[in-house]
């Protein structure tokens, strides 16, 4: 949310992460800048790539990226492994079925709750669905020290 990733040559910090940090496993990659995790997973295909963009993930997904992470898992589980599941399977027409339903449950929670904050709604919606509390929402940071 800083939007210090604009600014990261991602290809240059895993060379320095490489070097640096001998634990180094892989990237969390949140953007849909899909060219660029394809050339880093190119260019090095020994590391583990976890993509965290839901409204992408079909195209990660075809582009043979199995490894994700969205919000949703934590509410719709069912909806995002079926979806998984279609696209393993290579049925890609089921997928994006599945996927535009999983999106239209999403949109359905966004319009009830009438909030535009997706963390804070979700926490909502898993405080209903769950025994255990999530607890407040943390302010965002609002430095901009990178700036």
């Amino acid at each position: 949310m800083t939007g210090v990733y604009k600014y990261i040559n991602y290809y240059y910090f895993m060379q320095l992460m490489e070097k640096e940090v001998p634990t180094f496993a892989g990237l969390y990659w949140a953007d849909d800048r899909i060219d660029q995790v394809i050339y880093l997973k190119e260019k090095m295909p020994e590391y583990h790539y976890i993509i965290a963009m839901g409204s992408s993930i079909l195209g990660y997904m075809a582009e043979g990226f199995e490894a994700y992470s969205m919000t949703a898992m934590s509410l719709y589980p069912q909806l995002v492994k079926e979806f998984y599941d279609y696209m393993t399977q290579y049925k890609i027409k089921e997928a994006y079925a599945v996927r535009e339903k999983l999106y239209k449950t999403i949109y359905a929670l966004f319009g009830k709750e009438k909030y535009m904050d997706y963390i804070y709604t979700m926490k909502m919606e898993m405080d209903k669905l769950y025994p255990f509390k999530m607890g407040p929402v943390r302010k965002p940071i609002t430095s901009n020290y990178f700036y």
